[in-house]
C-alpha cells in the first residue's frame, strides 16, 4: 500500500477510513444479492469491490473477488456464494484490523 499511495500515510489514513466507513455497506449489499443467487448482480458486486480490495494491497481476497465474478459470468451454480462472501468479509475485517495495528492508525 506504501508504493501505491508513494508513502503518503495520510492518504492510507483516508483510504482505510473510507473503506472501513463502507464495509458494513458493501456487506449488507452483497448478502442481499447472494440471497438472491443473482449471478449478474454478485459478478458485478464482486467487481465493483474488488478494485477497493487491491488499493488496500489485499491481494489475495482481490484474486478471490475476481475469480468469484468470473465463475458467476460463467453462470457457475456449483460455487457455494453466500459461504464465499462470508468468508471474504471475515477476512477483510481482519484484514483490515491488521492494517490498522501495522499502521499505527
Amino acid at each position: 500500500m506504501y508504493e501505491r499511495t508513494a508513502g503518503d500515510i495520510e492518504l492510507i489514513k483516508e483510504i482505510v477510513s473510507w473503506f472501513e466507513s463502507q464495509l458494513p455497506i458493501f456487506e449488507n449489499k452483497i448478502i442481499e444479492i447472494s440471497s438472491k443467487n443473482d449471478l449478474n448482480e454478485i459478478a458485478f458486486f464482486c467487481h465493483r469491490i474488488k478494485s477497493s480490495v487491491g488499493t488496500l494491497s489485499f491481494d489475495i481476497l482481490y484474486e478471490k473477488l475476481n475469480f468469484l465474478e468470473q465463475e458467476a459470468k460463467k453462470n457457475n451454480t456449483l460455487i457455494d456464494y453466500n459461504i464465499e462472501i462470508l468468508f471474504i468479509f471475515t477476512s477483510l475485517k481482519e484484514h483490515l484490523t491488521e492494517l490498522k495495528i501495522h499502521l499505527k492508525l
